[in-house]
């Protein structure tokens, strides 16, 4: 920038020459630095930039170390996004005298930031601390940084000593509560999302987050209200219509048609927000090899994942060509395996649904397939504008979509047996043995003998989401305890890594009239201390209407049967799924009295049950839940059938043969 000759007008906007307003000598006394100085502080508060760094300038010409001046640069500078220069300004004040360089430090620090220098930036973060430990910015800027470093301990530290000094600091009530979800302490970070969203009401996001919360403390009641409220403020966020409907298969009080109605309901408002759907006349209905798209954010360690595999690498001599569409950005050693066995493999996850239907279309994807439903990470609007002839949704979401662009769904007889009408908007088609096909684990780990032998009794246990243990749930089982009054009951999860959530979980247990002093809480730990942990359990107890799927089928796997409830929907049918292909029918119970009446007589038959432990992984892999080959035939045989589908009624409807399209 140009300095103001003596008859320039004076850069302060007054309109006067430079020489009769701003201007002075080296001669001028002391206050008339302060009172330019004083000055250059106006203008840069009413965001008079230019004028103000020219005063700047003019001070630095009559006293180079001018530190207020050095400053002023610096955060114009800063503000700018001139980061070099803002920390080039900034070091030349830290040489100078200030009493305080706590705000420097920062400034300075936040510059180094902005030039990708975060070494740096967090030492000079931690400085501007340690000269002024109330400097809630600094707290806040070396937070994120530690939380890009993966150092949860440390930013969980800066930000409560933020909010021990702004009890109102919004981002960092947001931020606090994240860290906490995120190492699986969701007690602890509701009231941080709550004060959020008493700080900041009409966000809808955080009505979600919070929502998201609750669910995974089993408030399921408090979590709808929360989504509705976010759905109140902003009706077309896709993200809490998914967390809504999700939500809503742990209510044991809902029937399979008010889930449907609440689908159908929320897919409509979904097809509202995108464009019509394009149309497929180009389309060679004839392909030599079907290209079947597969979209999902699980293609990694996910219960997804571990279906898919069994099927994917056992298709290498198929005629069908597999295009996979992954959602989300973590990547495991299951995802390169995965990626091996596709055609292309195409990360969407930073593309928007418009984006990533324009791909599909040009990837020429006959058959579309979601592996998501309503679970995180999902694109379902991304199938409600149609990029592909024919849309179906498989294995990842127990229950319908809702979509009306989402054309089958692929079930099995025992998971939606077919005279069960009225729960899907999708078309059913049924798989002849399993819809979904287990890979067992590498993990070399053995059966061990029943462990009843050793205590004397049975152990009880339960691995599944606790959301899925509701009240009725939880008197089922306190019933069966006090039937077995040696009898114990082992529960695993996530949801029990603090003692905070130790002790809710087992006031629940009390007040519905469980014996505490026989239940073992658990946290959750690696995969392979997981299915150790099956050590300790003799049969599994699968909660219901939200049946256990890939929990079950790890305990079968590690000899553990499971007694399941019969359902009435495809959630609550998983179980049988199970059994049934596993010629096991006498643990499904018929219900509630069944179910506390088949647990118990087992009490009394170690001898069989120490037969079946010793032989249920024989027949497990023997079975069709792991015959990836003959799983393999029979899905592409059903992706094929459907197709044929297509095109008979293509032709049907042709407008060559005088119908319309």
């Amino acid at each position: 920038m140009t300095h103001a000759g003596r008859n320039d007008p004076c850069p302060c906007g007054s309109g006067r020459k430079f020489k009769h307003c701003c201007a002075v000598t080296p001669a001028s006394s002391t206050s008339s630095l302060a009172s330019l100085e004083n000055m250059a502080l106006q203008l840069y508060a009413r965001g008079q930039i230019e004028p103000a760094e020219a005063l700047c300038r003019q001070l630095l010409q009559m006293d180079v170390k001018h530190v207020q001046a050095l400053i002023l640069l610096g955060s114009m500078a800063l503000n700018a996004g001139r980061f070099a220069q803002a920390a080039q300004w900034m070091q030349q004040a830290l040489q100078g005298h200030t009493p305080k360089p706590g705000k420097i430090l920062l400034a300075l620090a936040m510059a180094q930031q902005g030039m990708g220098k975060k070494e740096l930036a967090v030492d000079n973060y931690l400085k501007a601390i340690q000269a002024d430990a109330d400097l809630v910015d600094a707290h806040f800027h070396y937070a994120g940084l530690m939380l890009e470093q993966g150092r949860m301990d440390v930013a969980e530290a800066s930000y409560r000593q933020i909010l021990q000094r702004q009890s109102t600091h919004l981002s960092a009530h947001i931020n606090l509560a994240a860290v906490l979800k995120r190492g699986h302490r969701s007690l602890e970070a509701l009231p941080y999302l709550q004060k959020a969203v008493d700080l900041k009401p009409e966000d809808a996001i955080l009505h979600r987050n919070l929502g998201l919360v609750c669910q995974e403390q089993g408030r399921l009641l408090e979590a709808e209200k929360s989504y509705r409220e976010a759905l109140r403020l902003c009706p077309d966020d896709a993200v809490a219509i998914s967390y809504l409907l999700f939500c809503l298969n742990y209510r044991f009080d809902w029937t399979p048609a008010q889930r449907l109605e609440e689908a159908v309901y929320w897919g409509r408002r979904i097809i509202e927000q995108v464009s019509p759907p394009h149309g497929f006349n180009e389309m060679n209905l004839y392909p030599s090899r079907l290209r079947v798209g597969l979209v999902s954010g699980d293609l990694r360690r996910h219960p997804v994942g571990y279906f898919l595999e069994n099927l994917l690498r056992s298709m290498q001599h198929s005629q069908l060509e597999i295009f996979a569409y992954y959602s989300f950005d973590v990547e495991d050693e299951l995802t390169k395996r995965l990626r091996q066995y596709c055609h292309s493999w195409v990360i969407i996850d930073a593309m928007s649904d418009e984006q990533a239907a324009q791909r599909i279309r040009q990837d020429g994807i006959h058959i579309l397939i979601d592996l998501a439903g309503h679970t995180p990470h999902n694109r379902l609007p991304l199938f409600a504008s149609r990029p592909a002839p024919v849309q179906i949704t498989w294995l990842g979401y127990f229950a319908t979509t809702g979509l009306p662009t989402m054309d089958y769904i692929l079930v099995d007889k025992h998971i939606s047996p077919p005279e069960e009408e009225g729960h899907f908007s999708e078309q059913r088609f049924w798989l002849p043995d399993t819809y979904r096909c287990f890979m067992p684990p590498a993990e070399d780990i053995q059966v061990n003998e029943l462990p009843a032998l050793q205590s004397g009794d049975l152990t009880f246990g339960c691995f599944n989401n606790l959301s899925k243990l509701n009240d009725p749930v939880l008197r089922l089982w306190g019933q069966i305890l006090r039937e077995m009054p040696r009898a114990r009951l082992l529960l695993k999860s996530w949801q029990l890594g603090t003692s905070a959530q130790k002790d809710e979980f087992m006031a629940r247990l009390t007040a519905q009239g469980v014996d505490s002093c026989r239940v073992e809480l658990q946290a959750s730990s690696g995969y392979l201390d997981y299915l150790q942990s099956y050590h300790e359990v003799d049969i599994a107890l699968d909660p219901f209407p939200y049946t256990g799927g890939t929990v079950s089928i790890e305990g079968l796997w590690m000899g553990v049967p499971v007694l399941t409830l019969r359902g009435h929907d495809m959630l609550s049918r998983s179980g049988e799924n199970l059994l049934q292909n596993l010629n096991m029918p006498e643990w499904i119970a018929e219900h509630e009295q069944d179910y506390l009446r088949r647990a118990l007589s087992w009490s009394g038959r170690m001898a069989e049950l120490v037969q079946l432990r010793r032989n249920l992984r024989h027949r497990l892999l023997e079975s069709p839940l792991c015959d990836g080959p003959r799983f393999a035939r029979q899905w592409e045989l059903a992706l094929c059938e459907i197709w044929r589908r297509f095109v008979e009624k293509s032709q049907r409807t042709s407008p060559a043969n005088g119908e319309g399209a």
